[in-house]
């Protein structure tokens, strides 16, 4: 989820560690390098996934078939994390004169995605009780991702954005000029923060020890270089019924008949029964 070019070597540095856990673990097939060639939709559904990280979305809504939680994360403080929750920060241009959420109202919105929680459902429950006829904005733009969404707010293409905290973190420490020109005019309330995961069918003894290695590097003290690098600060075994308080913000959005950051709903049926066709030929872990 947070594989920042400039920070891929200590994304790997991470990957290598933990490979290592698993391999201590007797866990065999761990692949020796993050698979980043491929779509990581695709491999969400692959038979193949040995290994990822996700939207908590993706747990309940697109490949709640396909995937299973290992470990939720907690990130360093200095990213605005809580425990195990994280948020996103809502940012604006330095000249916009908003002072609040409300003074958005009429604004052009960029997401990175529709079915991303950081990005746009966190946004919902905020925006909704300010709504008219099930709309706040005057457009709503897809980014593709939290760091063109930033470009796009930099540009003028979009006048505000719910970027992940973690994300503005990383951005902060490896891409300072991404963020120029930008403040944050609010936050998002907490969230809990994106799991790692495997596939669903993966034995359970397996994923047992798969939490064990987890444990073992993310908690370990003092923190590796990479952790600190990273704002990992621990882990802790995940369970799916943790990410239903996702929900919530959906609820409360869609009692007020919100429906702006929402897909089409032909759209959001396509979503929750997707299924990747194309699967990797080999284990994989994505980034």
């Amino acid at each position: 989820m947070y594989d920042l070019e400039e920070a891929r070597p200590v994304t790997d540095a991470l990957w290598q560690a933990l490979r290592q856990a698993f391999l201590r673990e007797g866990l065999s097939d761990v692949p020796e390098a993050l698979t980043r060639s491929a779509p990581v939709i695709g491999q969400w559904g692959s038979q193949d996934l040995a290994f990822s990280q996700c939207c908590g979305y993706d747990l309940l809504f697109g490949f709640a078939s396909a995937l299973q939680p290992l470990a939720m994360l907690r990130y360093a403080a200095a990213t605005g994390c809580v425990s195990y929750d994280y948020r996103s920060s809502i940012i604006v241009r330095d000249e916009t004169p908003a002072g609040g959420i409300e003074d958005l109202r009429g604004t052009v919105c960029a997401i990175n995605g529709f079915n991303s929680y950081s990005g746009a459902g966190t946004l919902r429950p905020l925006v909704a009780p300010l709504s008219c006829n099930g709309r706040f904005f005057r457009g709503v733009k897809v980014s593709g991702s939290h760091v063109r969404s930033a470009e796009m707010v930099r540009a003028g293409e979009a006048d505000m954005a719910a970027i992940d905290c973690v994300t503005y973190a990383l951005l902060a420490q490896y891409r300072p000029r991404a963020l120029s020109g930008l403040r944050i005019l609010a936050e998002t309330e907490p969230a809990p923060a994106p799991p790692y995961v495997t596939r669903l069918d993966m034995p359970a003894d397996k994923v047992a020890r798969m939490r064990t290695a987890l444990i073992s590097v993310l908690c370990r003290r003092p923190r590796p270089a990479f952790c600190d690098d990273l704002f990992i600060d621990g882990a802790e075994p995940a369970a799916l019924p943790a990410y239903s308080r996702l929900l919530a913000a959906d609820e409360i959005a869609l009692r007020l008949h919100y429906h702006e950051l929402y897909p089409s709903g032909p759209a959001l049926l396509r979503y929750a029964g997707a299924k990747a066709e194309a699967a990797p030929s080999r284990l994989t872990a994505s980034r």
